[in-house]
């Protein structure tokens, strides 16, 4: 079918992720249940949750 997905997410320290796709790179900075989303195909993204709850 040639659908071959590929991501990678390294920590680099706590709290910064280095996230790695097939088309695009992006890096996260935040703590658990809200973070900030710098790069990727969407651009700069905030992201805000509660933890253990599913919202």
């Amino acid at each position: 079918m040639g659908l071959v997905r590929f991501r990678r997410s390294f920590r680099l320290l706590p709290g910064l992720r280095l996230n790695l796709g097939k088309r695009s790179a992006s890096v996260s900075v935040g703590v658990r249940g809200a973070h900030v989303i710098f790069g990727g195909p969407q651009g700069t993204r905030t992201t805000v949750g509660l933890p253990d709850t599913g919202l």
